[in-house]
């Protein structure tokens, strides 16, 4: 490809292939229908790669470099302002993947005083993103928050679903069937308006890293619409159990502290159903990558959470 040098290695994920070509990486999404997003067809895929390119730039404008359009040309394809592009590709620079917020915690190398930065960085971003794509996702906004949630949690149920073999239907169903009841008991998301409500990025401990010493983020952008919008906690939760489960309860500890500054008045009933969540999807995850003792230690931890948020019903 005109402009492309030859890559020195492919990644292909669920649903893209990344080319390495020195300090450059190029994405491109297959042209296939998932289960949370269709890219089969090209208006789809436009639509999809314009998101994915403006929720990930404007979260980490010095990773996602350059979104181009591709177009054939002598039997081969070159890079083309986005607007005149047949099909698309995402220019990225090349990180340091031992800096990824996963490996770090693993390795018991993030400090303390690391974890701030992080929970700050990422509610800057929601906040910054729920004023950028309020506009676009407002028919997210106006569904209202129960909604969300009942959607959120059925999803997770299907997700856990498609790793039987580790989580067992009546497990899943246990969860579901929890969070479910416990959504219904809590006035928290009934009071929620949508004015309340914040765009919600994937901000799987994978996702996040450190950037010559700073947080950044890559891939932030939820595949499923419904899972952009709900309240700025949800998100938030993900990190908190990722740093609590990869790297242990003090560091858990102080992600919750960091995290009481922005705090908007979530209950704790409410915030244990997040976590609860993000727990699970996080379970069934680790297991679709073949890392099973990981997934393990987040089945303990949503074991527990399952007790507390029982005990408060």
């Amino acid at each position: 490809m005109e402009g492309i040098n030859k890559p020195d290695k492919v990644i292909i994920t669920v649903i893209s292939k990344l080319f390495i070509c020195g300090d450059k990486v190029f994405k491109v999404y297959k042209h296939e229908r998932f289960l949370f997003a269709d890219l089969s067809t090209f208006e789809s895929r436009k639509e999809f790669f314009f998101e994915d390119f403006f929720w990930n730039n404007t979260a980490a404008p010095e990773i996602y470099r350059h979104l181009w359009g591709v177009v054939e040309k002598d039997n081969g394809f070159v890079l083309v302002p986005p607007t005149q592009g047949t099909d698309f590709v995402i220019e990225m620079s090349r990180i340091d993947d031992s800096q990824v917020l996963t490996k770090l915690l693993l390795a018991g190398t993030l400090k303390k005083n690391q974890v701030e930065p992080f929970i700050d960085a990422l509610v800057d971003t929601m906040r910054t993103l729920t004023k950028e794509r309020r506009e676009r996702l407002e028919h997210l906004f106006q569904k209202g928050h129960p909604y969300i949630m009942r959607e959120d949690i059925e999803s997770l149920g299907d997700f856990m679903s498609g790793v039987e073999e580790f989580i067992s239907k009546k497990e899943v169903a246990s969860i579901t069937g929890l969070l479910q009841k416990a959504l219904k008991q809590e006035a928290y998301f009934t009071n929620t308006t949508p004015n309340e409500l914040s765009v919600a990025i994937d901000n799987n401990s994978d996702n996040l890293l450190l950037l010559d010493g700073k947080p950044s983020f890559i891939d932030i952008l939820p595949p499923m619409e419904i899972w952009r919008v709900v309240d700025e906690y949800a998100a938030i939760a993900r990190t908190i159990v990722d740093i609590e489960v990869h790297g242990g309860k003090k560091l858990g500890k102080v992600a919750r502290k960091v995290y009481k500054k922005h705090d908007i008045g979530v209950p704790p009933r409410a915030k244990l159903i997040h976590e609860l969540r993000a727990a699970g999807i996080q379970w069934s995850y680790r297991h679709t990558l073949n890392q099973h003792e990981i997934a393990e230690k987040f089945g303990d931890f949503v074991r527990l959470k399952m007790k507390e948020l029982e005990m408060l019903l």
